[in-house]
């Protein structure tokens, strides 16, 4: 059994596991069906925070989750403008309803987007026989991938909208409260 302190990561010591161990083992532990009340009751309680491989207990659980099937047809590329317009749109959205610092949320879409590229890029070839091409918004199976990261980013978000924070606005470290 693991104690809340020992799940929190707030401390300095040193991991118990190297890195890539210990994302390995955060894995495992969380795909096992004993896992499931122990993650939900750390998640509830606050106690789940990011380690140092940017990767929660919840997120790991999350990542063992069976994913849908791809589309088995290749699909027409899509309009550059139209794919530029839909994700701008919805990033635009978030930041104007002021729910969530920004660039909290630029860093947890990145961190989505790292955790699932790979095992999308198998399903990918898997199912078409082809890998999306990445950062292409007119390839449909990129778009796919990328619209999926920010839609599973603002869903993270709004499960715990907030609204009162502080957001870095400049690269300088200048940042600005948001009420």
């Amino acid at each position: 059994v693991v104690s809340g302190a020992a799940l929190h990561s707030n401390h300095q010591s040193a991991p118990l596991l190297p890195q890539p161990d210990r994302r390995l083992f955060i894995r495992a532990l969380a795909s096992t069906a004993a896992s499931v009340p122990a993650v939900a009751s750390a998640e509830r309680t606050g106690l789940l925070d990011v380690d140092a491989t940017g990767l929660s207990l919840g997120r790991a659980f999350e990542l063992s989750l069976p994913k849908p099937e791809l589309p088995r047809a290749n699909r027409a590329p899509l309009d550059q403008k139209f794919a530029v317009c839909m994700m701008r749109s919805s990033y635009n959205t978030v930041d104007e309803l002021d729910f969530c610092a920004m660039d909290a949320f630029q860093k947890r879409f990145f961190l989505i987007r790292q955790d699932e590229w790979q095992p999308y890029l198998a399903r990918a070839r898997a199912a078409l026989g082809r890998p999306p091409e990445q950062g292409d918004l007119t390839d449909p199976l990129y778009f796919d991938f990328i619209s999926f990261a920010q839609y599973e980013t603002i869903n993270d978000f709004l499960k715990r909208p907030r609204k009162l924070f502080e957001e870095l606005v400049s690269a300088e470290g200048e940042t600005r409260v948001v009420a």
